[in-house]
């Protein structure tokens, strides 16, 4: 019962977290108002709550109450680049989070937006709807190596 309560907690969190990093992506355009920045501020502390508690829940599965062994996911080859690839969202929220709180208007009251942050936010969605395919697929069996 715990296994299948984390498990859907698990994927109700990643389907938040895809949400805030497709509503980011939605909210971009080359200017932004000092309004449109706070709202991003806001959005990116939910995808960092998100993450956290994605990370945090899929730690307790791996490590507590899920129903297959750590070693299960170990040598899988399909679980080791979900993981990477989460750890590379995780890096490529830095700048964007970075930006989003050192962002500064102009006399017009519009913040610029950086071709190298808009890319970020884009390879952050890129990512985040990468991974639940991987996460399918080691749901159904690929990567899985046969003794």
């Amino acid at each position: 019962m715990a296994e299948l309560l984390f498990r859907s907690l698990h994927i109700l969190v990643a389907l938040a977290l895809v949400g805030s990093v497709l509503i980011q992506n939605l909210a971009l355009s080359a200017q932004l108002s000092v309004e449109d920045t706070q709202n991003l501020r806001k959005i990116n502390k939910i995808f960092g709550m998100t993450a956290a508690l994605v990370l945090g829940l899929g730690l307790v599965l791996l490590m507590g109450v899920g129903s297959k062994p750590a070693a299960f996911y170990g040598s899988n080859p399909v679980f080791h680049a979900k993981m990477g690839l989460f750890v590379l969202l995780a890096v490529l929220v830095v700048p964007t989070t970075r930006f989003l709180k050192r962002a500064t208007a102009d006399a017009d009251g519009n913040i610029a937006l950086p071709g190298g942050i808009r890319l970020c936010f884009r390879l952050q969605l890129t990512l985040a709807l990468i991974i639940p395919v991987l996460a399918y697929l080691m749901a159904r069996g690929i990567g899985i190596t046969a003794n």
